[in-house]
Parts: structure tokens; sequence; C-alpha cells
């Protein structure tokens, strides 16, 4: 693959937005140009051989400045534009003219004129150096917050086998940036699983789960006995991190809810909550009708939770604490005291009314705290007014009364 083809691709890219705008040009261009060859062409047939030779001239571009304020400086004048194709355009045209030393200077005169790191002109230079030497670029990234990420998309694309042993050669380091890195890889690996799996083969187990937690695979389109069998293939803590990715970036209810019926002792019933909340938020009425239907136990304690949790998620309080009354027996005392934080004043008489059922007492003062203190504030008559019809602890009536 030629130095520009990566460039050309992310140019593409970035210049989605406005391609009706740069194709029209570029055809009237084209056309002007081949208006003037055509003639041109009866001219250059009467030149003679010899002053047609001596008028062809090949230009070659100033090299780069080394000094940095003057490489800024001429920089700022090529890309001084508003226009997002023209500057784009200007740093294609400077790309082929680089050399091996000139690629770091050019990013840190990017930086110099103002221009926001991780920004399109600094993935264009990023993406084309790659494409030269990956190892260089890889080696300069790792002084770049995220750096090393934009590199290695590049890598993947260009060679991704020189690319996964780079990554297998560090997969031992569980700095922050690395583990970005490497989670950006999987998913830079796209739909190749077999790849996928060298790597989270390489990363230790310890450091498997932290992986998993930022990759974001590219499942869609795989068919499921494929994703089933290549899931199947790993052990140990290895196996639970798999499980997890593909809970976390499989599309759908129907499809998350298959890959727990196919590994139930994999997935678990707790992690039926995510999926229930996720399809509650996708048909409210489809998810109340199946957690009407499942049987009581785990796998039910665990839809009661993810339903309560989308509903709180939407403000909808009443109807979250109506649901944890009707299964108490499955809702958890951690679980009721984080719905019973006050959200909204709106919400005060209702949480008021359920802090009674936290059986710890601390915790039980520290809740009427939480609701009173901010409601004495915004409204202390109706406060005074709940306060003397409704009973509390000793320790809370001795604290409030009088305000």
């Amino acid at each position: 693959m030629k130095p520009e083809t990566a460039t050309i691709v992310t140019v593409g890219l970035l210049l989605a937005g406005s391609a009706w705008c740069v194709g029209a040009r570029v055809a009237t261009d084209r056309e002007r140009a081949n208006q003037q060859g055509r003639e041109s062409k009866g001219e250059a047939a009467l030149r003679a051989p010899e002053e047609t030779r001596k008028t062809v001239k090949t230009e070659r571009p100033a090299p780069l400045p080394s000094d940095p304020d003057a490489l800024a400086a001429r920089l700022r004048a090529m890309l001084r534009t508003s226009n997002q194709s023209d500057s784009t355009r200007a740093l294609l045209e400077l790309v082929p003219t680089l050399k091996d030393g000139d690629w770091p200077l050019v990013l840190e005169a990017l930086d110099k004129i103002g221009m926001v790191w991780g920004s399109n002109g600094h993935a264009l230079i990023i993406y084309a150096w790659t494409e030269r030497d990956p190892q260089a670029a890889m080696a300069w990234a790792k002084s770049r917050n995220g750096g090393e990420s934009y590199v290695m998309r590049a890598w993947i694309g260009k060679d991704p086998d020189a690319a996964l042993a780079y990554l297998k050669s560090v997969a031992g380091d569980r700095s922050t940036p690395n583990v970005l890195m490497l989670a950006g890889a999987v998913g830079a690996f796209g739909k190749d699983l077999p790849r996928i799996r060298e790597l989270l083969m390489a990363v230790p187990e310890r450091s498997s789960r932290m992986l998993v937690q930022q990759a974001h695979p590219q499942l869609t389109g795989i068919p499921a006995d494929t994703l089933y069998a290549w899931a199947d293939g790993f052990e140990g803590p290895r196996r639970e991190s798999v499980m997890e990715l593909l809970l976390t970036n499989l599309e759908g209810v129907d499809a998350k809810l298959s890959l727990a019926r196919r590994f139930p002792d994999d997935i678990g019933p707790e992690k039926y909550g995510s999926i229930y909340r996720e399809w509650f938020n996708a048909d409210e009425a489809a998810a109340f009708k199946a957690l009407e239907e499942l049987e009581p136990g785990p796998l039910h304690k665990s839809a009661v939770f993810g339903v309560t949790c989308a509903l709180y998620q939407k403000r909808r309080l009443p109807e979250a604490i109506a649901l944890t009354k009707r299964w108490p027996e499955e809702i958890s005392q951690v679980f009721l005291s984080d719905l019973l934080l006050i959200d909204e004043m709106k919400h005060a008489e209702l949480i008021l009314a359920e802090i009674p059922r936290l059986q710890n007492d601390e915790l039980k003062v520290n809740r009427y705290h939480c609701v009173l203190d901010p409601w004495f504030k915004e409204n202390p008559e109706k406060a005074r007014k709940w306060l003397a019809e409704n009973e509390v602890p000793e320790q809370v009536r001795k604290e409030f009364e009088g305000r």
C-alpha cells in the first residue's frame, strides 16, 4: 500500500460533510484542465523537441524549515482558511514532501499554531506517517496523550499482522494509555475474531476485565453460531471477560437474551438487570409483560432491579417506588436506600413515607436529613407541617423542631 493510501481514506471521511462542493470544484477544475490541454496540444506539436525539453522543469517543493517558529509560520500561512476542505487539501499536498524527521516537527507545529490535539489535521498527519513508518510513529505517539490509539488504528489498516505483533509485545503493560490502545485495537480489528482472540489471550488474565470494559468490537453481522463458538473457546477469567464483552456490545435485547440463554452459567441471572433496563428503555410494554411472566427467583429479582433502575433514570420515582413495594422481598436494602436519596423536592413526602422501610437506624436518620434539610430551606411551612403530623426518630425531631 502506498503512503498516501491511508491518508486518502482518512480525507474521504473528513470531507464527507462537504463532498458535493468539493466534487463540483474538482469536476470544474478537471474540465478546465482538459480544455487547456486541448488548446495547448496543437502548440506543443509545432514546438521543436529541444524547446519542449528546455521548458519542462521539475519543481521540488522547498524543504521545511527546522526552526519551530518558522515552520509554525509556514503552516499558519498554508492553513489560513475557514474552509475545512481547503486546509485538508493543503495538508495532503504537504504529506508527499515530508522526510523522516519532518513528521514530529509538523505535528508540533500544528500544536504551536493552536490546532486542537486530536483534530482532523493531527489525525491526517499521524495516519500518513504510520503508513510510512509505523514504528517511528508509535515511538513518538507515546509522548502524547492518546496518540498510541491514533497510530494503532492506522497501523491495523496498513498491516494487521505487524500491528498485532506489536500489541502482543506490550500486552502486559497495565498503564491507562496502553489499555486504551489495546481496547481501541479490538474495535479496529472489526470482525476479525481470530486476531481479537490472539490479542485477548496475550493480555494477562488480571488485566482482561479492565480491557473489555473499554473495548467495543464490531459484532453486527457476525452469525450467532460463529460468535458463540468463538466465545466458547475461552476459559477462566478470560471467558468471564469475553462474555461481558459480548453482553455489553451486542446490539438489541434479543441478541443479549439469546446470549444469556446460550450461556446461562457464564452470564448468570444477575446480568439480566442490565438487559431488562435496556429492554424497558426500548419497549416498556414488552419488558413489563416479560417481567410479569418470570417465575420468582434470582432472574426475576435481577429483572425487577433493571426495570426499577430504568424508571428511576427516567425520573419516574413514584413508579419505581411502587415496583419495589410490589416485590419488597426482591429489593435489597442498599438499592432501596439509593432510591430514597432526594432527586426533586416534589418527591419529598413520597421519600419520607418510605424511609421507615430501611432497617438500619443510622441510615434512616441520614435519609431523613437528606430530605428535610433542603425541604426546610425551600418550603419551611410545609416541612414543619409534615414533621408535626408524622412519626420520626427522636434524634431527627429534636434537630428539626423549632426551625
